[in-house]
């Protein structure tokens, strides 16, 4: 199910994953990680698609399904 990047910024705070704003994309960070892009055109009110979240976690090796609890 998307979610909106405002609600994504801060469940990534949860898991220590820093979100920082790039020319047309944003940018989680988290120590030990690369870089991973998330395409926001509309600012915070961009609904990021589930491809791009499963994506995130898979980066990040985050269980998906704690995405939607």
């Amino acid at each position: 199910m998307p979610m909106r990047l405002s609600k994504l910024e801060q469940w990534l705070k949860q898991h220590g994953i820093t979100v920082a704003t790039g020319s047309k994309h944003f940018q989680a960070r988290k120590d030990g990680f690369s870089m991973y892009p998330i395409p926001a055109h509309n600012g915070l009110k961009t609904e990021i698609p589930d491809k791009y979240l499963k994506g995130l976690c898979k980066h990040f090796k985050i269980d998906p399904k704690l995405l939607h609890e």
